[in-house]
């Protein structure tokens, strides 16, 4: 009988006090979509310990362990319904499992200019969900909108397209319509207060350049500040 384990979906608080070392000091910090990191550090002020993101609902969205500043072992990826998005595996980079319903969230096209390349190569992912991902970046493109066209309390649709040319080679535009018109801008990466890291398409062991979009809707209230904050309790 093949048997099948599943992640326990257990609260922050409890994540940090099973996997933390004795000599860690926990941190916490408000991210620009409201949710809330927590992570630890040494004596020498380095990651490591217990890493995660929970979401203005107190859900976990991504979780997992640093030592020595480096990700390690098994990190897990929720959708914000609580489900399991990702689960993938730093030590043995490799995924070991995906959403293959919600991915469907995200439009994924090889890019690059070599047919083969196009036709073969596997797909880019985050490694984080589509939920937490769509969030982080919407805010990351509020910050890099064009303040002479912001129309207040108005939903304005836009699409946020990485190209990825390698794990550490990913840049980031937003697409909109104004007048009738389609614009797209760069979405500065010193907007996004997350390390967002990325599983790059490749083939035969090479990188290949990939685009990764998502539909998303952001907001301006009318006194220019953006949504209202959630307050935290600790």
């Amino acid at each position: 009988m093949k048997t099948i384990l599943y992640p326990i979906l257990i609260s922050g608080a409890l994540i940090a006090s099973i996997i933390n070392p004795d000599n860690s000091v926990q941190k916490t910090k408000i991210l620009s979509d409201n949710s809330r990191l927590t992570y630890n550090v040494n004596e020498k002020n380095k990651l490591e310990g217990a890493y995660f993101v929970e979401n203005t609902q107190k859900n976990v969205w991504i979780r997992g362990t640093y030592k020595e500043e480096k990700r390690s072992g098994n990190w897990y990826a929720f959708n914000s319904d609580k489900t399991v998005f990702m689960r993938y595996n730093y030590d043995l980079k490799k995924m070991l499992y995906l959403d293959t319903v919600a991915i469907k969230k995200a439009d994924i096209t090889i890019t690059d200019k070599n047919e083969e390349f196009a036709k073969n190569a596997s797909a880019p992912f985050p490694i984080c969900s589509i939920d937490q991902y769509t969030s982080l970046l919407t805010e990351a493109a509020k910050a890099s909108y064009p303040k002479e066209i912001i129309i207040y309390n108005q939903p304005i649709d836009i699409t946020i397209i990485a190209t990825v040319k390698s794990a550490k080679d990913v840049k980031y535009v937003a697409s909109y319509s104004h007048k009738g018109e389609r614009y797209a801008y760069n979405i500065n990466t010193k907007n996004i207060d997350f390390d967002i890291d990325w599983i790059p398409s490749t083939y035969n062991g090479k990188d290949v350049e990939a685009e990764f979009k998502v539909q998303a809707k952001m907001e301006f209230s009318s006194n220019g500040a953006g949504k209202q904050r959630f307050v935290w309790n600790y």
